[in-house]
């Protein structure tokens, strides 16, 4: 037997007993914002839960598992933190494209290249 407590999401009790009534087909008791499944595993009503949630676009929930009982929780982590738009990375700024400590790197001259001989990429056709 699995319980699922709905004390953190109210108003909704009716809506996840219809749900789960329409995929569960063993018996399903409902008291005030607790519903009491026989006949199922706590993995698949989790699932079931998890499918509720999404379908009725609730994303700021979560199904917390304990011994038999099923919680539906607000979720903390739902509203992540924006950054401020000012708010700058520490460290070590990024070198531009074309700075001045980049610049003597493009000035190498290699021994064994010639820039007045034509590169050649294709075979030409006879």
């Amino acid at each position: 037997m699995v319980t699922v407590q709905l004390r953190m999401l109210p108003g909704e009790a009716q809506a996840a007993t219809k749900f789960l009534q329409s995929k569960i087909q063993g018996q399903i008791k409902v008291t005030g914002n607790q519903i009491e499944i026989d006949d199922e595993k706590g993995l698949d009503v989790k699932l079931l839960l998890h499918k509720f949630l999404h379908h009725e676009g609730l994303t700021g929930y979560r199904v917390l598992s304990q011994s038999g009982t099923l919680r539906i929780v607000p979720d903390n982590a739902a509203a992540p933190e924006e950054q401020p738009e000012n708010d700058k990375i520490k460290g070590i700024p990024p070198l531009p494209p074309l700075s001045t400590e980049r610049l003597p790197l493009m000035d190498v001259v290699y021994s064994n290249y010639t820039s007045d001989r034509p590169r050649m990429f294709k075979k030409e056709k006879r």
